[in-house]
């Protein structure tokens, strides 16, 4: 479900990027979309990980999660820090309340 979202949310910035003309909002794009592509990628290994038995695997997987965390906000500080507003400010927070939920089931390392 992250993953899916994630993904959407990085099509949707290729197709902002493709029509963009400003520069500083180019580059404000730009970064988001290394941010949601790094997310991808590590909500796709964090799953990965997930599926494997041991408790290193989990503990890799818990610490992917927590490094997609928070990707909407760091997409809008972008924006932000650049004196322009996010065209995705009200798009794909659910993304972080999506990520919150699978490192709460997650088992903890600990507890395998």
């Amino acid at each position: 479900m992250a993953r899916s979202a994630a993904g959407a949310t990085g099509a949707r910035i290729a197709r902002l990027q493709l029509a963009e003309t400003a520069p500083a909002r180019r580059d404000c794009l730009d970064k988001c979309a290394a941010e949601y592509d790094a997310t991808v990628r590590r909500l796709s290994d964090a799953e990965s990980y997930a599926y494997v038995s041991g408790s290193e695997h989990l503990q890799k997987a818990q610490t992917l999660l927590a490094e997609a965390l928070g990707a909407p906000l760091r997409c809008d500080r972008a924006f932000a820090a650049a004196g322009q507003r996010s065209p995705l400010s009200s798009t794909d927070h659910e993304l972080d309340e999506a990520i919150g939920l699978a490192l709460t089931i997650l088992p903890g390392a600990a507890d395998y």
